[in-house]
């Protein structure tokens, strides 16, 4: 968000409210999270930000034991 409407958000709500968006359902509720999460993405989409994969997932992260 930041690099594409030059906007830093607070939180998550702050981020659907710049857009105009409304959070639907229970907030910290993990479905409804994944949802007003989603509902943000396509909203980015639309609006022509490029959304990056930054991580490679194809292989599980790599643990580095503790001393």
């Amino acid at each position: 968000m930041k690099d594409w409407y030059k906007y830093r958000p607070k939180n998550f709500a702050d981020a659907m409210k710049f857009v105009g968006m409304v959070f639907k359902g229970r907030e910290h509720s993990g479905i409804d999270d994944a949802r007003n999460i989603a509902r943000l993405a396509c909203r980015l989409v639309r609006d022509g930000a490029p959304i990056l994969i930054t991580t490679d997932l194809s292989r599980p992260a790599q643990v580095v034991p503790a001393k």
